[in-house]
C-alpha cells in the first residue's frame, strides 16, 4: 500500500492531496519515513544491494547476467546544507568521503538490467562537476561490477552513450572494433555503446556530409528534395515525416523516434519509386540504399518480439540471419566515407566506430551467452540504455515536471523511485520499457531487508531557528551587519538564558560606535523594548573574529561530509575576550551563528548561479550533457 501511495505521491503532489480526501492513504510524513529506511548518498548503494541480494537468491543463472547502464543527467548548478548530514549538498561527490569544491553539473547514474529476466534496478549515482575523469569512471564502474558480483549478479556488457567521457574510457581500456571487451579480475566484460544514440549520430552527421559507398552518394539534400514533394500531395507516401524530421531544431535532434522514422524501409521505399518515376534524380538512389541500410541494421539491434514481419526484429538464434547481416554491416560500415565537401573527414565521425565496436560486441556477447550460458535467442533491445533514459524521464517528473532538477531534487527524486514499480516513460526519448524495478520492498515483508542509515552527526541541529527571516542588506558596511547579527545572537540566547549580568556585559545602551548605527535604525523603540540587542564592544569583537575565522575556513571545508563540526570545533578554539557566566549558552550561540553563516553564504552563491545562468529552452537543458 506504502509503495503504490508513494508511486501516486510521485506522479503529483497536488493530485495525491486531492485523493487523500477520497480514500484512506498515508500521511506524507509516513512516506518519507518508509523512504528514508535506505540511506542513498553519492556512489553505490550498499542498502540497495543489499535488498537486490535477497531477490539474487531466487533467480536462475540466466537471469542473473545483467548489463551495466551508464548515462549523465543534467543538473541545475544549486547549494543546499542539509542539517541531519552536516554537509553540503550540490558540491562534486563521488561515494565513499571522495569530494570536491567544484559546483556539481550533471549526475553520472548506475542502472543495471537482466539480459533474460524482467527486472532492472538504478543501484547508484555520482554527481560531477562537467564530464567525470577517465580514472573516476573507470573506478566508478569497476567498483559497482565487484560489488554486483559479490552478491551473485553477473555484469556480462557495460552500455553507454557516444560522450566524450565514455569515449575517452574505451579507448583508455583499448576498445577496438575488432576487441570490443576489457578484462576485469579474469573475467571478460564487453563495451557497447548504446544503439539509440548511435543511429541519431548518423542521422545528425547525414545532416552535414555526405556518405560515399561503392558507386553511391547519400546526401540529405534528397531527403529534403523528396519531402518537399511529398508535402504537396494529398495523399504521401510518407505520411510521418513533418518539419521536425527534416528540419529537426535542437531538441529535436535528440528524439530517437525522429531519426528513425526518416532512417526508414518507408522512406528508403518512397525515394526509390521518385526515382523510377523520374521525379527525383539517378543520384538519389545513394541516398535510398544508405536509409534502407541502417532502416534494417536498427531493426537487428532493437529486435523485442518472437512474431515481426521484418525477419531482422525477431530475435537472434541460431537459424536466424542475424549473424550474416552482422557481419555484412560491419564490412558496409567500414567501406564508408564521408566527405565536407571535397574534403574527407572520416575520422572524425566517432559514431561509425561506435557502430563497429557494438556490432561486434553483439556477435561476441551472442556467442558466449549461447556457449556458455546455454541461452536459445537474444533479444537485442535488452543491449541499450533505455531503461536508465526513462528512469531520467521519472527524475525530472518529479516535483511539477522539473526538467533541469537541482542536486537535492536529484538525489531525493533518486531516493524516492528505488520503491516505485510504476515506472512511467511517457517523458523519456526512446520506446517504453516494461520491465519492473527489482526492489520491491513491501512485496514480500519477510524477505526484504531493510537497512537503517547509520547514525549522522548532528552538531547543527539545534532546534528551531527564524534565521531565516533575517535579511541583511549588502549595501551596509560589515562592522554594521556583523552588529546586528551579534544583537540578533543575543536575543536568542537571552531568550533560553536570563541573567542580569551577562546582558550588563554582553550588551549596550549607548551607540559608542559607528558600527552600531544599523542596530540603532533596525530598532523599533526607543526603550529597545522591541527586543532588538546591542551588542557591547567586546562582544561584536569576538563575533568579528569569528567571521573572519568563517570566511578564511569554509572554503577549505565546504567539501567536508562534516562541514559544521569541522568548522565548530575551530570556533571553540577562537579565544574569548569578554566574561560570563557559566550557564551562557555558548555552544549553542555558536551553533546558531555558524548555521545562519552556511545558510547564507549558500544562498547568495545560489542568487550567483541564477543570475550568471544562460536563459535556454527548458526542454533543450536537459539533454545539455550529451
Amino acid at each position: 500500500m506504502k509503495t503504490i501511495a508513494l508511486s501516486l505521491y510521485h506522479a503529483s503532489g497536488k493530485a495525491y492531496n486531492v485523493l487523500s480526501k477520497l480514500f484512506i492513504l498515508p500521511k506524507k510524513a509516513t512516506l518519507k519515513r518508509y523512504i528514508a529506511k535506505i540511506p542513498t548518498s553519492a556512489g553505490i548503494s550498499q542498502g540497495v544491494l543489499k535488498a537486490i541480494e535477497q531477490k539474487v537468491i531466487h533467480m536462475n543463472d540466466m537471469e542473473k547476467l545483467c548489463t551495466l547502464c551508464i548515462d549523465e543527467i543534467s543538473l541545475k548548478s544549486r547549494l543546499y546544507y542539509s542539517v541531519p548530514a552536516d554537509k553540503i549538498i550540490g558540491l562534486e561527490d563521488f561515494g565513499g568521503g571522495y569530494r570536491s569544491n567544484k559546483i556539481a553539473t550533471s549526475a553520472l547514474t548506475i542502472l543495471i538490467r537482466s539480459i533474460s529476466g524482467n527486472w532492472k534496478q538504478p543501484i547508484g549515482y555520482a554527481l560531477v562537476n562537467g564530464s567525470c575523469s577517465t580514472d573516476v569512471l573507470d573506478g566508478l564502474i569497476r567498483e559497482a561490477i565487484d560489488k554486483l558480483d559479490a552478491i551473485g549478479l553477473k555484469v556480462e556488457v557495460v552500455m553507454s552513450d557516444m560522450g566524450s567521457n565514455f569515449h575517452s574510457w574505451a579507448n583508455h581500456l583499448g576498445i577496438t572494433p575488432e576487441k570490443p571487451w576489457f578484462v576485469h579480475n579474469n573475467r571478460v566484460i564487453f563495451l557497447m555503446f548504446d544503439p539509440p544514440h548511435l543511429i541519431k549520430c548518423v542521422r545528425n552527421n547525414l545532416m552535414k556530409y555526405s556518405f560515399k559507398f561503392a558507386n553511391y552518394v547519400a546526401s540529405w539534400s534528397d531527403i529534403e528534395a523528396f519531402f518537399n514533394k511529398d508535402k504537396s500531395l494529398p495523399i504521401r507516401c510518407a505520411p510521418k515525416l513533418t518539419e521536425r524530421h527534416v528540419h529537426p531544431n535542437n531538441f529535436a535532434k535528440m528524439k530517437v523516434k525522429l531519426a528513425t522514422q526518416i532512417l526508414s524501409h518507408t522512406v528508403a521505399a518512397s525515394i526509390c519509386t521518385y526515382v523510377s518515376l523520374g521525379v527525383l534524380p539517378q543520384s538519389a538512389m545513394g541516398t535510398a540504399e544508405f536509409v534502407f541500410q541502417f532502416d534494417s541494421l536498427f531493426d537487428s539491434v532493437n529486435s523485442s518480439t518472437l512474431n515481426s514481419a521484418k525477419d531482422l526484429r525477431r530475435p537472434i538464434t541460431d537459424k536466424s540471419n542475424h549473424v550474416q547481416f552482422l557481419k555484412k554491416t560491419i564490412s558496409f560500415i567500414k567501406g564508408l566515407k564521408v566527405y565536407d565537401g571535397d574534403k574527407d573527414v572520416t575520422g572524425r565521425i566517432k559514431c561509425l566506430q561506435g557502430w563497429l565496436v557494438s556490432l561486434n560486441a553483439i556477435l561476441f556477447i551472442w556467442e558466449d551467452l549461447k556457449q556458455n550460458h546455454n541461452f536459445k535467442f537474444l533479444f537485442t533491445r535488452r543491449l541499450n540504455t533505455d531503461p536508465l533514459e526513462n528512469f531520467f524521464g521519472t527524475i525530472r517528473q518529479q516535483g511539477g515536471n522539473c526538467d533541469n532538477p537541482s542536486p537535492t531534487q536529484f538525489t531525493r527524486a533518486f531516493r524516492k523511485l528505488l520503491f516505485s514499480s510504476l515506472l512511467n516513460s511517457s517523458t523519456g526519448n526512446c520506446a517504453e520499457d516494461l520491465d519492473s524495478l527489482l526492489s520491491q520492498f513491501a512485496s514480500n515483508s519477510n524477505n526484504a531487508v531493510l537497512v537503517h542509515p547509520p547514525p549522522q552527526p548532528q552538531t547543527l541541529n539545534i532546534g528551531a531557528t527564524d534565521y531565516r527571516e533575517q535579511d541583511v542588506s549588502s549595501s551596509i558596511v560589515k562592522e554594521n551587519a556583523v552588529a546586528y547579527v551579534a544583537g540578533y545572537l543575543l536575543k536568542k540566547c537571552f531568550d533560553i538564558h536570563q541573567c542580569s549580568c551577562c546582558k550588563e556585559i554582553l550588551t549596550s545602551k549607548n551607540l559608542d560606535s559607528s558600527s552600531k548605527l544599523l542596530c540603532y535604525f533596525k530598532n523599533y523603540t526607543e526603550d529597545n523594548s522591541s527586543g532588538l540587542q546591542m551588542p557591547s564592544q567586546c562582544f561584536l569583537d569576538y563575533i568579528l573574529h569569528l567571521e573572519d575565522h568563517f570566511v578564511k575556513q569554509f572554503s577549505v571545508y565546504t567539501k567536508s561530509t562534516k562541514v559544521g563540526d569541522d568548522l565548530l570545533k575551530i570556533f571553540k578554539s577562537t579565544p574569548v575576550n569578554f566574561q560570563q557566566c557559566p550557564a551562557f549558552p555558548m555552544e549553542y550561540m555558536l551553533k546558531l551563528f555558524l548555521r545562519m553563516r552556511i545558510y547564507y553564504t549558500i544562498k547568495f552563491a545560489n542568487r550567483n548561479f541564477a543570475s550568471t545562468s544562460k536563459k535556454k529552452s527548458r526542454k533543450y537543458i536537459k539533454v545539455t550533457h550529451l
